[in-house]
């Protein structure tokens, strides 16, 4: 450590302070950031200078980390009451039959002599038959016991992280060792 270098312990020591209302919006976070920068050599020259420069860090970041962990939070109250599983299967099967029976063909006699054709001619058509049926398939709505948990479990290992990646917002006021 040089010689005219203070580490955290120290400023708070000699009556430091900490943006403890930023800090405030998530629990357990003042302690977590002594403990983990409480060796690390601020990176200023004066507490003043530090203290705006942690003070103004943590009003930008605190807020969009606090929202994270309060999305997670909520997304494992929604998995804890979230319905269980249920299977629906039906299928309806039916035919509708649409038969006519003037489909056909009628020719009116007698025959014209002059051109060896039938005086008129008639045609007419029906509709074709016509089947209808309805699937309704399998699908699964809820959560088993088992996917509910590994999802949890999931769930709070991902916590960890956002709370290392916020501490990591504030290495920049600290001196890195070279």
């Amino acid at each position: 450590m040089a010689k005219y270098t203070e580490t955290l312990q120290e400023y708070l020591e000699g009556g430091g302070l900490l943006p403890t209302s930023s800090f405030a919006l998530i629990e357990g976070f003042e302690d977590l950031f002594k403990e983990r920068f409480c060796d690390s050599e601020i990176g200023f020259e004066t507490e003043t200078l530090f203290l705006m420069k942690l003070d103004m860090r943590a009003k930008i970041v605190m807020p969009v980390y606090a929202d994270k962990i309060a999305i997670r939070a909520a997304q494992i109250a929604g998995l804890k009451t979230a319905p269980a599983k249920v299977r629906y299967e039906t299928r309806v099967y039916g035919a509708q039959h649409s038969e006519t029976s003037n489909d056909g063909k009628s020719t009116e006699l007698p025959l014209d002599p002059a051109t060896t054709l039938p005086n008129s001619t008639t045609e007419t058509s029906g509709e074709a038959d016509v089947d209808a049926h309805t699937d309704e398939f399998t699908f699964d709505e809820g959560l088993s016991a088992d996917e509910r948990l590994r999802l949890i479990d999931a769930m709070n290992a991902a916590a960890a992280p956002i709370l290392e990646e916020c501490l990591n917002e504030f290495k920049p006021l600290f001196m890195g060792v070279y």
